[in-house]
């Protein structure tokens, strides 16, 4: 399992967040906030967590200290707070290595998002994408419905001529869509990269 996080602090796993080590912008510059890529895997444990149902969630390992390279000494971990909404991503690795295929980066498949810290024992809460999936391709409908609209001129009370637009391209997601002459460009950065996402299985199976 594979994410990359940025973390609202450069506290350690442990540590509280305070004014110090809050990352924060002086004068109007941007943020300087460095990604944190972590492997790690998912963690069958139980937590004694109020809102932690095992039919939509997984725990995954975040220790305190981990090694940046194998044999390496091993390095206090950032904090997890401000890495909500990260993807975690089942890398595909192991099962190529196993049937001994090459392994590319476009084999990796989300399989959930990361909400949740627990300190004992160590783990974050993930929530499955299949749990997600149908609310993300909903957004997903009602932004190819949006940029269709702005491509016919932005007509006012007219929002269902997009929608059933949208509904007449049954079996397809925004992001395959053949818009023809359309002038809508999903490569935007709202939705670019969500391809591995849309292509999952209705069950994930972890």
């Amino acid at each position: 399992m594979f994410m990359l996080g940025f973390p609202g602090s450069k506290a350690t796993r442990y540590e509280a967040i305070t004014k110090a080590n809050l990352r924060c912008a002086w004068f109007g510059d941007p943020i300087q906030n460095l990604g944190v890529p972590i492997l790690t895997q998912v963690f069958s444990v139980s937590v004694n967590e109020q809102e932690f149902d095992s039919q939509y969630h997984v725990t995954e390992h975040f220790p305190t200290k981990a090694r940046r390279e194998p044999g390496a000494p091993e390095v206090d971990l950032p904090t997890s707070k401000g890495t909500s909404g990260s993807f975690l991503w089942d890398t595909k690795f192991v099962r190529n290595y196993q049937e001994g295929s090459d392994w590319h980066a476009e084999d990796a498949r989300v399989c959930g998002l990361v909400w949740g810290q627990y300190n004992e024992p160590a783990v974050r809460i993930v929530t499955k994408i299949e749990r997600l999936r149908p609310a993300l391709l909903r957004f997903f409908r009602e932004e190819a419905a949006f940029y269709h609209w702005l491509d016919r001129g932005q007509p006012l009370w007219q929002q269902d001529v997009d929608l059933e637009w949208v509904g007449r391209l049954k079996g397809r997601t925004p992001i395959y869509f053949d818009f023809g002459r359309s002038k809508i460009n999903f490569n935007h950065p709202n939705v670019a990269g969500v391809g591995r996402l849309l292509r999952l299985p209705t069950q994930y199976a972890f």
